[in-house]
């Protein structure tokens, strides 16, 4: 229960476990963010926070979005505005995902050395709206935020999503046709890579199964 003394291992592996079963829309953990928020935003843990924001931006559409922005404006602690930060990149609604990106990288709205933080929430939660806008953005972030390299937190936070060859790709192309490679960019796609090839032999060992099963019903 909050509040109750725990280590600082169990602590963070409590609050992986919990932002893992939100991911997985389990019903009673969702249930217990918005009753939390509901009763007071400042009120809950740091642990519990940020899962608790996401899940407000993600399940109660506008009204939720414009809730958690308020607390990214007036929140009197960085913690609090960071997870407000993160939490907006969490909607599932691809016109908010876009205003997130916009809003984050006005110059003016976001600290600079927070802006990473919303542009990797939205790649994380909609990688296609993310990729898109990059690269209609990239000349707008460079000069909004210079030597920032604001776009690697976008890139890096690709995948899960991007986890093909032909994702890695393209991803390659557009850093070497801007000329914006790095080494963090290089483990981007690295990871990339990675997930695809792992992607194509479980693939490949699921066909099999499935080929197995349906002729022993032959």
């Amino acid at each position: 229960k909050e509040g109750r003394e725990e280590r600082v291992s169990d602590a963070t592996i409590r609050q992986v476990v919990i932002g893992l079963m939100a991911m997985a829309e389990y019903a009673p953990v969702i249930d217990e963010a918005k009753k939390r928020f509901n009763n007071g935003w400042d009120k809950v843990s740091p642990a519990f926070l940020g899962v608790c924001l996401s899940t407000i931006v993600k399940y109660d559409g506008e009204k939720g979005y414009a809730e958690v922005k308020k607390i990214y404006e007036t929140a009197p602690e960085a913690i609090q505005r960071t997870r407000a930060l993160v939490g907006l990149g969490r909607s599932k609604d691809p016109k908010l995902q876009l205003a997130t990106l916009n809003w984050a990288t006005d110059g003016k709205s976001v600290r600079a050395q927070d802006v990473g933080y919303a542009l990797a929430s939205v790649a994380r939660t909609g990688s296609d709206v993310a990729w898109e806008w990059l690269k209609d953005n990239l000349a707008h972030l460079n000069k909004t935020f210079p030597g920032a390299k604001a776009h690697v937190s976008l890139i890096g936070n690709l995948t899960p999503s991007f986890n093909t060859v032909a994702h890695a790709e393209k991803v390659k192309a557009f850093i070497e046709a801007n000329n914006i490679g790095s080494r963090a960019t290089t483990r981007a796609l690295e990871r990339m890579h990675t997930l695809a090839h792992q992607r194509a032999r479980e693939m490949k060992a699921l066909e099999a199964y499935l080929k197995g099963a349906n002729a022993s019903k032959l």
